[in-house]
């Protein structure tokens, strides 16, 4: 059986698995710059607090910032000059690997947004699947706020991406909620009438994680074709550290001599909603103006210097990314929000807690250093490969197949321990995707060879990896042990909740995923 499959969504040309393992390690020789980011008490505060929940301190920094932005309110601005202005929306990635501390950072900063006081604000977090016009009605009812957070974010960008392929327009809607632009939410009154009005502002986060691997494979297209949803993203993978336990008891004890409201961000989070409850306008001082001016003089030049060689027909090689100028506006006011709060907890008794308007140039700078750090990331990240040779894929989570053998190892380096002819059907090009019959055919063979096993789950025939694989399978699909063990802990998006839950029950899963837990523990 002879036949040529194309991949969904990406370039048949891919980078390798050995290359994707090389970004990320490059990416993670990056070192966060917290000394050019933060003040030391902040930085000592965040330590101390990050790593008595055994998470580490960038995660837990990085994902407060969507955070704030969200919790200042969709009145909040930084009037930047006469016609510019700022909002503090952000929309924020960060890749770790399995058992690096994200739930414990998760945990930490998104979840307390659902202890505060104002109901309405506890109600802009957002987990569950959405709608447009269930968005919207959400955002308008928390008083324009809104925070959409993904312990997981595959199921996000998979359903943007596919939403933009079916010709639905998610992507575009996100842009402007970025932006801040006006949306039109439509309700159906009571005598079926359709009732249009106007969201003039809203104040929408975007935050969460994601496997390195996958998203390189999955999306990291879209970043190279300098796709505009991408660019609005703060993308970055820095190096996490699990504590032994002596360091997580240290850091317990260090945390525990801080005042009360210190030991987690409920008090901050209260804070910046108590002062931005009717929207606060803040400037750049003049320091920080200008530094401001020399970024968008150097863009300029930049730009312009492009044009001009696309003039003369020769390729451009703009590289920076087209939002910076506005990620370090966004990430300054932030930032600033955050200082100014940790600043006002940190008074005596009785003090007002009133946060300074005007943002110094200490603070911007702050914004540019942590800018770089997300440009490097991800100029290592999205980096292409340097030679045909490299871009041969060795992932078929999304195959590229070319012959029954190469569709069999698809089915075992498949996302999770079951795999239907559906959710492998799916991986592929509508117009080239073999008949269900061909890949239970195909199942049938790998069954008999001792790769797995057939079952019928809920009238859908389910194909059940039997892990480890044999040496005799191994060399015959040139599968890699510590691939097939990461592909199979993944999430296959293309199983229903219904079916994920029946097949993780079986004995085949239970057996396989224990085996797989015993070696990734004994590594």
């Amino acid at each position: 059986m002879e036949r040529h499959f194309s991949p969904r969504r990406l370039s048949s040309s891919r980078p390798t698995d050995e290359f994707i393992a090389g970004r990320i390690g490059e990416v993670y020789r990056i070192a966060f710059p917290w000394a050019t980011v933060v003040s030391q008490d902040l930085f000592e505060w965040f330590s101390a607090i990050s790593k008595s929940r055994n998470t580490s301190p960038e995660y837990v920094f990085l994902s407060l910032l969507p955070v704030v932005g969200m919790l200042s309110g969709p009145k909040t601005k930084l009037e930047v000059t006469l016609f510019y202005e700022e909002k503090g929306n952000l929309y924020l990635c960060l890749l770790g690997e399995p058992g690096a501390g994200k739930s414990q950072a998760f945990n930490m900063t998104t979840l307390a947004v659902k202890t505060m006081a104002d109901a309405s604000i506890a109600g802009a977090l957002l987990q569950s699947s959405w709608s447009r016009s269930g968005l919207l009605a959400s955002i308008d009812e928390a008083g324009g706020r809104a925070l959409l957070a993904y312990e997981e974010m595959d199921t996000f960008f998979s359903s943007v991406v596919r939403g933009q392929r079916d010709g639905q327009s998610d992507r575009t809607f996100f842009c402007e909620l970025f932006d801040g632009c006006p949306q039109t939410i439509v309700r159906a009154t009571a005598d079926g009438r359709r009732q249009r009005r106007e969201l003039e502002e809203s104040s929408v986060g975007i935050t969460g994680f994601f496997q390195p691997q996958p998203f390189l494979i999955d999306h990291g297209d879209l970043h190279a074709r300098r796709d505009g949803f991408m660019e609005r993203f703060l993308i970055a993978c820095p190096r996490p550290v699990r504590l032994l336990p002596d360091e997580l008891d240290e850091a317990i004890e260090t945390t525990s001599g801080y005042p009360l409201e210190k030991h987690d961000f409920r008090a901050i989070y209260q804070l910046i909603g108590h002062n931005h409850q009717g929207g606060v306008r803040y400037s750049l001082s003049m320091e920080a103006s200008a530094m401001y001016r020399d970024l968008v003089t150097e863009r300029a030049h930049e730009f312009n210097s492009s044009i001009e060689t696309a003039e003369k027909g020769e390729a451009t090689n703009q590289t920076s990314n087209t939002k910076d100028i506005r990620l370090s506006l966004k990430l300054a006011l932030n930032i600033h929000i955050l200082q100014e709060a940790f600043r006002c907890l940190s008074l005596a008794a009785g003090q007002p807690r009133i946060f300074q308007a005007e943002i110094a140039g200490e603070t911007y700078k702050r914004a540019l250093a942590l800018m770089t750090f997300f440009n490097n990331q991800k100029d290592v990240l999205f980096k292409k490969p340097e030679s045909t040779n490299d871009t041969t894929s060795q992932n078929v989570d999304r195959p590229t197949l070319t012959s029954e053998d190469t569709m069999k190892r698809g089915v075992l380096m498949s996302r999770g321990l079951a795999v239907t002819p559906r959710s492998f059907g799916k991986r592929l090009s509508a117009s080239k995707r073999p008949k269900a019959a061909e890949i239970l055919a195909v199942m049938r063979d790998l069954e008999n060879e001792g790769a797995g096993k057939l079952r019928s789950v809920d009238r859908s025939q389910v194909f059940l990896k039997i892990l480890p694989f044999t040496p005799a399978v191994c060399d015959k699909y040139k599968l890699e042990v510590a691939e097939v063990n990461k592909s199979a802990l993944m999430e296959d998006t293309f199983l229903s909740e219904k079916q994920k839950e029946a097949f993780t029950r079986l004995e085949e899963c239970v057996a396989s995923r224990a085996h797989v837990e015993r070696m990734e523990a004994s590594d």
